[in-house]
């Protein structure tokens, strides 16, 4: 039987049982978690040492609550998981006692949730965390979780007490390298509050939570750093999705705070990882830009430093690496980013920046990496989708730069002779799938675009082009085209060979499980072809018929 304590709110269980004589003569268990409580003096240590402590707090032990939410109590539950003891030595409260800690707190227990997030002390505690130079690792996993529970489950409080303390974000960012706390951080910027999100938003514009953002992707900064502080801007960068009028986005995108990006990005340093993570910034600005105006201070800033950035992708690494086909020289991620960018930016179908590539000669620059770094397919994709979006594009001078000055026919035709060479002697040239995808996307615009099938017409290879169409690309295409395992049988076929209409999928593959769709015969016939029936063979013709007529 259970009984509401009106005082506390709280339930109690009575056991009606427990009066029967069977339970007086001691034939009943009590908990131990229960022995602990029915002391006169009970230590917190105690409990935690019990193994069902975490099944009789989640199980809503009344007694075991009410002693639990005591002010003391809650705030020695949050001291064990955000102070790291002196002593190094495996003792429980090094490992036993945070973990049970950290479980109860994230136990969702309302009367928990309730008690932490209502109280000042116990908040300030948590978070006074991150006040500290240094963090472990085992202990930020235990703040991140508790502080995101209670963080989902009492939005409203927590984020009250967050926006009360002027030092946070300060201390968050401080600790930018701990995963942990960058999660939370994250949750925070994308939280949705409904009306209340822009006050958020404003909140964290006034900690100058972007400018602080930027600023970590210094050179001096660490990788782990750069790349968690990239992270929580790329996702300011997705709340332009969400909200046209984004507050965080807007000061992203500012000319101050865009030009101290680049700054770091473009700094003469050791390392990539400032460059790579960076752009990876800029890329995310720009895909919510895709096919719409590009605001002219940002589109500046990129094209004031694209020559730069062609002088990094062009620029040789002085190692090499050994893999199963020998040393080669690594393409590197940062550069792979720069392709990214490059692919961005053609998809703004802006005519400046379009104007602004052909200045540079970054189209031929992408294709001659695509045949110098044969290997990498990463890089083979970028080129792919930079030329399929330049062959779909309506500027005449984007096309022609693209047939005539990038040579793209003839270094196709080219490579489509090295293939078959290679071939033959069993081996295919690599990057020959993303080639033969370009070509085709050259002969589908070209039935498009007049002015493109023009510049073929007049292209010195175009007779060779045409030869490869018809007797190289298209069957390829078509080949490939074929559904794997031979097409799916009409509704027509399934009625002549006597299957009901109305079966299940699951019937209907039950049914054709023992046939080869090539000749329709059973396994057990497969290997004696004169056993078809004439029955059968017909029925495969209505197969070859519809299957043809479907092409």
């Amino acid at each position: 039987m259970c009984i509401r304590d009106r005082s506390t709110g709280l339930f109690h269980t009575k056991n009606l049982c427990a009066e029967m004589s069977f339970w007086n003569l001691g034939f009943g268990t009590t908990s131990p978690v229960e022995t602990i409580l029915n002391k006169d003096e009970i230590f917190l240590e105690e409990l935690l040492e019990e193994e069902e402590i975490l099944q009789e707090t989640k199980a809503q032990n009344s007694r075991l609550l009410e002693y639990l939410i005591k002010p003391e109590q809650l705030s020695s539950l949050i001291h064990y998981i955000t102070n790291e003891p002196e002593s190094q030595e495996s003792d429980p409260k090094q490992y036993r006692y945070p973990y049970i800690c950290c479980e109860i707190l994230c136990s969702e227990v309302p009367h928990i949730l309730d008690a932490v997030s209502s109280t000042k002390e116990a908040l300030d505690k948590l978070f006074g965390f991150l006040e500290k130079d240094f963090i472990s690792s085992l202990y930020a996993n235990y703040f991140g979780k508790t502080a995101t529970i209670l963080f989902e489950k009492r939005t409203r409080k927590v984020l009250d007490h967050m926006r009360s303390n002027v030092n946070l974000i300060p201390n968050f960012l401080k600790h930018l390298g701990s995963i942990p706390v960058v999660d939370f951080l994250l949750k925070t910027i994308q939280i949705d509050t409904g009306e209340n999100e822009k006050d958020v938003h404003q909140w964290l514009c006034d900690t100058k939570l972007v400018e602080t953002l930027i600023d970590k992707l210094s050179p001096s900064e660490s990788s782990e750093v750069h790349e968690n502080a990239a992270k929580a801007l790329v996702n300011i960068a997705s709340l332009e999705r969400r909200n046209l009028d984004s507050l965080l986005f807007s000061k992203l995108e500012s000319p101050f705070v865009l030009s101290n990006l680049f700054d770091y990005v473009l700094s003469p340093s050791e390392g990539s990882s400032t460059l790579l993570n960076g752009l990876s910034v800029v890329v995310k600005i720009l895909d919510h830009r895709e096919n719409s105006e590009t605001s002219s201070p940002f589109l500046s800033l990129i094209l004031d430093r694209l020559e730069k950035l062609k002088e990094i992708l062009v620029s040789k690494h002085s190692h090499e690496i050994p893999s199963t086909i020998g040393k080669i020289e690594p393409f590197g991620f940062a550069r792979l980013k720069i392709m990214e960018l490059i692919l961005s930016l053609i998809k703004t179908n802006n005519p400046k920046i379009h104007q602004k590539l052909i200045e540079l000669d970054l189209l031929a620059t992408s294709l001659e990496l695509f045949f110098k770094y044969s290997w990498n397919n990463f890089l083979h994709q970028s080129v792919l989708g930079i030329f399929v979006t330049c062959l779909q594009n309506q500027n005449q001078e984007l096309l022609h730069h693209v047939i005539e000055n990038c040579g793209l026919i003839e270094k196709i035709l080219l490579a489509n002779k090295k293939n078959n060479k290679s071939y033959e002697e069993g081996i295919r040239v690599s990057y020959m799938g993303f080639l033969s995808n370009i070509a085709a996307s050259v002969d589908d615009n070209s039935r498009r675009s007049e002015f493109l099938n023009k510049l073929i017409k007049s292209n010195a290879y175009c007779e060779e082009w045409e030869k490869y169409v018809i007797n190289e690309l298209d069957p390829a295409r078509k080949d490939q085209s074929k559904t794997l395992g031979g097409p799916k049988p009409s509704r027509r076929f399934l009625t002549a060979y006597g299957i009901p209409e109305d079966v299940s999928q699951n019937q209907e593959n039950s049914y054709f499980s023992g046939f080869d769709w090539r000749g329709d015969v059973p396994e057990d016939e497969m290997e004696v072809d004169d056993n078809l029936s004439k029955e059968k063979a017909d029925l495969f013709a209505v197969f070859e018929q519809d299957h043809n007529s479907d092409v």
